[in-house]
């Protein structure tokens, strides 16, 4: 059996029998057996694929292992998985006795108090040119017990000589995140990349990660680096001086500049150039120039950063967006594992040494992290200013205005003492037409599809779709493909910014425009969880800007289905009633206004409130003559009588509303009714009715998926009614697929509860009390109260339940479900849905 050397400190490196394998296809390769070795000890796949593939869904990190694995065994040329890879279907590890590590040996050495030994074998940093998460704690570590050791020597151990960089600044701050980033960039750099681009807004760190990367490389002995600042060079002509004066060599007065650029260059091992800035000079000809020399010197590799590209053949473009941020309601242990916090804390710390994360700061923290949207310029001023005052000061003070807060330290560039001064720097290098549409565009909150942009922000601006190519190449803007669409999104600070350039009447023009648009789009919208924001912001918008609180009723009525499914309940009712005190006239869209209030209050659990806004619909819509909405009311109403128990007078109002609405031909109201109608008669136990009116119901659904969504959640419960499992398992399944496919969130409680009874049913009691205790948490968390009656049913079920598997067990079981991830609730109740 071969024997394998594993190199782990320093430049990665396997040896098979004394023998180096020279090539891995790809850096992951080298990482898994990096991990591996790392870490002797068999690891389950989704554990490797976690740490591998941190930002892949499972599935696709699964794919990647497999496929990464293949080419891996032929790398090693191995007959067989038996000589090193020791793998199954579940678990991947190195066969223990058929290598070794340099890291085991210096931790050997480290724990026998072999000092010098120890310092020798740790005197190179773990894995060089590798950023994942889990590479940098190990590194840490080492790095600690390696000083420990040297400290300990008697004689000094030698430090491994490095070559020096070319001008290369030093950074004298630490580098966070960006392990994917700068893996992508090594890996392409060192596998036949020639040119590559980092583009990105001011302020997001690009100068950061190409140094970062230089020094990767430079570690690996893979570049001569020469750094070129280009950001305060006003012509095209000073950038070969510039090259020339970042080498160390002085200007030869009767050579052609660029000539004697491209002779030291071509001296050079592995010559790495470095343009930081370039984006003043893109139109200039700094692309042709670059091309030149690429041309000209073939093992010439360019590292360039700009808010825009060369877009020259060949060319490869990472996009530097901000770090992460914190999501809400995150704890401080977890928060801390996110770059922009550790980023933000290390900034405070170099000047408040005590100052740490802990329960009390931690959400202020989070959110002046959210605030800035991971930008790491602004994280470096915001801490600035956080050296005197406490985050939650910090976020009182500055919160509307956080693109104004300045630099505090002195050696700062200029162009980057605040967020202003980079955004006017962009801003005034846009032609007239780009200027009018950027500041445009901040009409819109969460981002934006061209067909709106074209509808609202079009007018005199020519072609849009030019423009916006022309303000994303400048990186003010950004595309996200969304399979075959595309949506356009704006950092909320550069928004900012670009709503203070609008005339105040241009801006009022504009937002009344979106809130139209937003009315009259607002079913296609509603399809889109992306615009979100764009529905709230235009309610604000015509509340506070517009202040025509008209013109938000009705777009408040249009929205029913978001409030109601979308987990907004309490949000859309305030807004109504918001709306309703401060409207008159137009009594049918008032009349309206009343129901849909009513409705959310009966489903927030106020229903002595719904009932007085129904009973102001009814006398509106009648008022007005208005049947149809008459008929909605009595539908409604009856929903009412059903929920506190009164059923016969729920039955009777139901098939008051069913006939009116089949006499005035309103199809979708008699489809609303045949489904409230087939939900009273299973609450009456009339199973075999109920089901005839629902299976009629969805007759009238064919082309309403939300609405059929509801009445296969409803059939589901029949089946259970008729204890017919194979019904309720294939209606809960169609409901569960069109609550996912429709982001209706509200009716997740609803499914997990009666899925819960189907499990039980089928006597899975512990699943059906995780299900159950999951659908408690989300039922708190939306303020989804069961109604008396559904509760009382809920209760009986939970009883039968705890007779079964005893009280201990039950609570044990439901507290289990209520900590399970919204994913993972939905996994389990799929799993009884096949």
């Amino acid at each position: 059996m071969s024997h394998y050397e594993i190199k782990l400190f320093g430049t990665f490196q396997v040896l098979r029998d004394g023998e180096p394998i020279a090539h891995f296809r790809t850096q992951r390769a080298r990482a898994i057996v990096a991990y591996l070795a790392l870490f002797p000890k068999q690891h389950s796949r989704e554990r490797l694929c976690d740490a591998i593939w941190p930002d892949a869904l499972l599935e696709e990190g699964r794919s990647r292992l497999r496929q990464e694995l293949s080419v891996l065994r032929k790398t090693l040329e191995l007959p067989s998985q038996e000589e090193l890879l020791i793998a199954d279907r579940l678990t991947l590890g190195l066969r223990p006795g058929s290598f070794t590590t340099d890291v085991a040996a210096f931790e050997r050495a480290y724990r026998a108090g072999e000092w010098r030994l120890a310092a020798t074998l740790g005197r190179e940093p773990l894995l060089e040119g590798f950023w994942d998460e889990w590479v940098l704690q190990e590194r840490g570590r080492l790095e600690l017990l390696g000083e420990s050791a040297q400290s300990k020597c008697t004689e000094a151990v030698p430090l491994v000589a490095a070559p020096l960089p070319l001008a290369l600044p030093l950074p004298l701050t630490r580098f966070f995140g960006r392990e994917r980033e700068l893996n992508w960039l090594v890996e392409a750099l060192t596998e036949g990349t020639r040119l590559v681009s980092l583009t990105g807004p001011g302020g997001s760190g690009k100068t950061r990660l190409g140094i970062e990367t230089v020094r990767a490389l430079q570690r690996a002995h893979s570049a001569s680096p020469v750094f070129v600042s280009c950001g305060d060079l006003e012509a095209l002509s000073r950038l070969p001086e510039a090259v020339i004066v970042a080498t160390g060599n002085l200007r030869q007065p009767l050579q052609d500049p660029l000539e004697q650029a491209t002779e030291i260059l071509q001296q050079l091992e592995a010559p790495l150039l470095v343009l930081d800035g370039i984006e003043q000079l893109v139109p200039r000809g700094a692309p042709q120039l670059v091309r030149t020399l690429l041309t000209t010197i073939p093992t010439l590799r360019c590292i360039v950063t700009s808010r825009q590209p060369l877009d020259l053949a060949g060319e490869r473009e990472l996009p530097v967006m901000p770090l992460a941020v914190p999501e809400q309601g995150l704890t401080a242990e977890r928060m801390y594992l996110c770059a922009s916090v550790r980023m933000f804390l290390d900034r405070i710390q170099a000047k408040r040494p005590e100052f740490s994360l802990n329960a009390r700061n931690a959400e202020a923290i989070g959110e002046i992290c959210r605030r800035l949207e991971g930008l790491p310029l602004g994280l470096e001023l915001a801490a600035g200013r956080c050296r005197e005052l406490s985050p939650e000061a910090f976020l009182e003070r500055y919160s509307q205005r956080l693109h104004e807060i300045e630099a505090r330290d002195r050696d700062i560039p200029a162009r980057h003492r605040s967020l202003r001064a980079l955004m006017e720097g962009s801003y005034r290098e846009l032609t007239e037409a780009e200027q009018q549409l950027f500041a445009r565009l901040s009409v819109f909150s969460g981002g934006w599809t061209l067909a709106a942009a074209e509808a609202i922000c079009g007018e005199g601006v020519g072609e849009i779709l030019d423009e916006l190519a022309t303000l994303r190449d400048r990186s003010l803007v950004f595309v996200e493909e969304r399979g075959a669409s595309q949506r356009w999104k704006m950092l909320e600070l550069l928004r900012a910014f670009a709503t203070e350039l609008l005339p105040p009447d241009e801006r009022r023009g504009l937002l009344r425009r979106h809130t139209r648009y937003c009315w009259e789009n607002a079913a296609t919208l509603l399809t889109d969880p992306a615009e979100t924001a764009n529905l709230r912001g235009a309610v604000e918008a015509a509340f506070e800007e517009l202040a025509d609180p008209a013109l938000a009723l009705e777009l408040c009525v249009r929205l029913k289905d978001f409030w109601l499914y979308r987990g907004h309940l309490r949000e859309g009712l305030a807004y109504l009633e918001r709306a309703l005190g401060a409207t008159e006239g137009a009594q049918g869209v008032r009349a309206e206004g009343f129901r849909i209030a009513g409705i959310l209050s009966r489903r927030a659990g106020d229903r002595e409130q719904a009932r007085q806004w129904q009973e102001t619909a009814l006398a509106l819509y009648t008022a007005v003559g208005d049947e149809a909405g008459v008929a909605a009311v009595h539908n409604n109403l009856a929903v009412l009588a059903r929920v506190t128990g009164d059923l016969q007078e729920a039955l009777r109002q139901h098939r008051e509303a069913l006939a009116l609405r089949r006499r005035l031909g309103d199809t979708a109201g008699v489809g609303s009714s045949l489904n409230n109608l087939g939900v009273t008669y299973r609450a009456l136990g009339r199973g075999a009715e109920a089901l005839e009116s629902l299976q009629e119901c969805l007759t009238y659904y064919e082309t309403n998926s939300v609405g059929a969504g509801v009445v296969h959640i409803n059939l589901g419960w029949v089946g259970l009614l008729l204890h017919d499992l194979t019904l309720a398992t294939q209606e809960f399944g169609v409901g569960l697929k069109l609550a996912l496919e429709n982001d209706l969130t509200s009716w997740f409680p609803e499914l997990w509860e009666g899925i819960g009874e189907l499990a039980a049913q089928r006597q899975d009691g512990e699943s059906a009390a995780r299900l159950w205790g999951a659908a408690a948490l989300e039922r708190r968390r939306q303020g989804l109260p069961l109604a008396p009656e559904d509760q009382r049913e809920h209760d009986q079920r939970q009883a039968a339940l705890e007779t079964l598997l005893g009280p201990e067990r039950l609570a044990t079981l439901l507290e289990e479900g209520k900590s399970l991830s919204l994913e993972a609730a939905q996994a389990l109740a799929q799993s009884f849905c096949v």
